[in-house]
């Protein structure tokens, strides 16, 4: 995909994008992956304990998602991998400077199609609660359309953006400077990294950060599906020194076969969080991000031998 993208191809779906990629990535998005890897002749300890402790440490889901994004998960349990010195946060912050954007701080409630194809944009100023309208000939969806919550709203559109919503996966991510208790775990001594394969117990998995907080001592992450009580912080933990709790809708709750959305939402309207439907991660959304970046290009300068044509280029190249 880096050699497309490199080439400045774009997709106007998620499919489409898919079966470039790979001609079987399509199918990975409409079995699970537990069946897929059972095609594999895996044991049933090895996907029960291994795999499904994996998908619950990366998705706070079983190996019932489906099985694109459960090799999405499991790829994650590599150990060859990468992080940002500084946090992942400089990522979104230095591509801000780069771009040298306007950025206005502001809450979105709707989007409003114009007689002459634009866009209004209405938002609430995050810095004084004043409701504000702005037009734009373009406009990019860089948030999910989460299903069951407050979503923007649609104006003047021939079209049910209802569709595209997704039901997404609650996590709370609770952070803990302290030291686990090995009586709570009822072992002498406890590992650094504690995973789960069961979907319905207190967390879903425990891991210690590294570095360690400035003072050297421990920090831990703890994943679970509802907020730990204090009971249960004191109960895992002593010598707590302090926590603190994180809670946000994360991924999409996997259900396949998947219904993808579409990068090319309406002219000049766009949806990059339509690739976290096939598979919810940091790699995956840059690539989204570039590619409706090169859409988005190629349609307002009608560069249409640059969208959806890259097999017509193979074939023509074989």
């Amino acid at each position: 995909i880096y050699k497309l993208q490199d080439e400045e191809f774009a997709f106007t779906t998620v499919y489409g994008m898919l079966e470039h990629m790979s001609p079987g990535f399509r199918n990975l998005t409409l079995e699970t992956l537990l069946t897929s890897l059972e095609k594999k002749s895996y044991s049933k300890r090895l996907l029960d304990e291994l795999v499904q402790s994996v998908t619950m440490v990366n998705f706070g889901q079983t190996y019932n998602i489906s099985a694109f994004a459960g090799y999405i998960a499991l790829a994650g349990a590599d150990s060859n991998l990468w992080s940002v010195d500084g946090g992942n946060k400089l990522i979104p912050s230095g591509l801000l400077a780069r771009s040298k954007a306007n950025l206005v701080s502001g809450e979105v409630v709707e989007i409003i199609l114009m007689s002459d194809g634009t866009y209004s944009v209405k938002y609430i100023d995050l810095s004084n609660g004043t409701l504000l309208t702005e037009s734009y000939d373009i406009v990019v969806l860089a948030a999910p359309l989460i299903k069951g919550q407050k979503n923007i709203k649609f104006t003047n559109f021939q079209k049910d953006f209802d569709q595209y919503e997704t039901p997404y996966q609650r996590i709370v991510a609770t952070f803990v400077k302290g030291a686990l208790n090995p009586l709570a775990f009822n072992v002498p001594s406890v590992p650094d990294d504690i995973l789960t394969f069961k979907s319905n117990l207190l967390f879903n998995s425990i891991g210690k950060l590294d570095p360690a907080s400035e003072d050297g001592q421990n920090v831990y992450k703890i994943f679970s599906s509802e907020p730990l009580s204090e009971k249960n912080i004191n109960t895992l933990f002593e010598d707590i020194d302090m926590y603190k709790e994180v809670e946000w809708f994360a991924y999409p709750h996997y259900d396949p076969p998947e219904n993808l959305p579409p990068f090319y939402l309406y002219p000049n309207l766009y949806y990059i969080n339509a690739i976290e439907r096939a598979a919810s991660a940091m790699e995956m959304s840059a690539v989204a991000s570039k590619n409706v970046a090169l859409l988005a290009f190629h349609m307002w300068y009608n560069n249409m031998k640059k969208i959806d044509q890259r097999r017509k280029f193979i074939r023509e190249e074989l």
